[in-house]
This record gives structure tokens, C-alpha cells and sequence, in this order.
């Protein structure tokens, strides 16, 4: 077999990469954005954080990254965290979310890294 051909069967058996997901619960008014993070993966997690990278002129991040003992719930191979944002003026945007995580097969481990947006509105 030809090289790319393992290396694609190899990515295959391993299984799919890190998912991340995150919801914000819109906010009347000022106040705060509550929300969620859930992150999961077919190996496990040994080590997470996330990091707010970017957040629209509507809301503040309360922290801008969260690590291993923030997380709400801690499994094998789903993590969770609860965060906020401080809602600062009417309108709707994307926060931008980086995900890095430690995933592990047996002894072996990768690093993983996933960016993306999080929908923000204040009404």
C-alpha cells in the first residue's frame, strides 16, 4: 500500500477528531450571557482550556480563557464549562472560541486545537 493510503486508514480508525459546541442564552438588556461549552472526542481527554480569542463591540468576556478546573463536568472523553459574557449594548455578533485539548489513545497523545464562532445577542 501506498503511504497516503495508511496514513487516511490510520485517520479513519482513529476515529473523528475533537467536536466542539458552545450556546449563549440571549440576554434582555444588559446583563449576562450565560453559556456552554461541551467539547468531546473518540480518544480521551486528558488535558483542555479554551480561550475567548475575539468578542463583538456587544459583549465583554467575564474571563477570557477557562483550563482543566473550570470545567463543570470532566469525563473520559467529554468535557463541559459554564462562562460568561457581559452583555454592553443591543445587537448580535460572533465571539470567537479556540479549543486546545490533549487527547489520548493508550500512551499515545496528540494536541488538538479547534476555533470557532459562538452566536452572541442582546435584545
Amino acid at each position: 500500500m501506498h503511504a497516503l493510503a495508511l496514513w487516511l486508514i490510520a485517520g479513519f480508525l482513529r476515529g473523528e477528531p475533537l467536536t466542539a459546541n458552545a450556546t449563549c442564552t440571549p440576554v434582555v438588556g444588559k446583563g449576562r450571557l450565560r453559556c456552554t461549552l461541551e467539547i468531546t472526542s473518540v480518544r480521551e481527554i486528558r488535558w483542555a482550556e479554551f480561550v475567548v480569542k475575539d468578542a463583538p463591540p456587544i459583549a465583554d468576556p467575564l474571563r477570557g480563557r477557562m483550563g482543566p478546573l473550570d470545567a463543570a463536568l470532566r469525563t473520559g472523553k467529554a468535557w463541559k464549562w459554564e462562562f460568561a459574557f457581559a452583555g454592553v449594548k443591543k445587537g448580535e455578533g460572533n465571539a470567537l472560541i479556540e479549543v486546545r485539548a490533549v487527547t489520548c489513545e493508550g500512551e499515545h497523545c496528540e494536541p488538538e486545537t479547534k476555533t470557532f464562532p459562538v452566536s452572541l445577542r442582546v435584545d
